[in-house]
C-alpha cells in the first residue's frame, strides 16, 4: 500500500510539473508589473489570447486581471438578430443585385484638380 501512494504521489508531481509545461510555467496565470506590461504588450496579449490569465500588479499590489474573452455562444443568425434588436444592425429590405450607379456630372474644373489648387 506504502508503494501505491508513493506511485500515485510521483504520478501527481508529473502532472503537476506537465501540466506546468504545458501552461508556459506560470500554471495557466502570471503575474506581471505594470512596467513589464508596457514593455512587452505584445507578448502577454498573445499569451492571454492563447488562454493564460494575466494579473496586473502595481508596486506589488494587484490592480487588473486579463483573461481571454469567452467563447461565441450564439449562432450567426442570432448575432445578428441581436444586434439588429439594438439598433445597431439594419437588415436590407430587399435581395437581389443593386441598381446601377450613374456618376453625377459636375461642371467646370475635376476636383481633384479644385483639391491641389487649395493645398498649394
Amino acid at each position: 500500500m506504502l508503494v501505491d501512494e508513493a506511485f500515485a504521489a510521483a504520478a501527481d508531481e508529473l502532472a503537476g510539473l506537465v501540466d506546468r509545461v504545458r501552461r508556459g510555467g506560470h500554471y495557466g496565470h502570471m503575474v506581471v508589473s505594470v512596467r513589464q506590461l508596457k514593455d512587452r504588450l505584445s507578448h502577454y496579449l498573445r499569451r492571454v489570447q492563447h488562454g493564460e490569465r494575466l494579473t496586473v500588479t502595481d508596486r506589488d499590489r494587484p490592480i487588473a486581471q486579463l483573461g481571454p474573452l469567452p467563447a461565441q455562444r450564439m449562432s450567426t443568425p442570432q448575432w445578428l438578430n441581436h444586434l439588429e434588436d439594438l439598433g445597431d444592425l439594419t437588415r436590407p429590405r430587399r435581395l437581389g443585385p443593386f441598381k446601377t450607379v450613374h456618376p453625377t456630372k459636375i461642371r467646370g474644373k475635376p476636383l481633384s484638380q479644385t483639391i491641389l489648387e487649395n493645398r498649394r
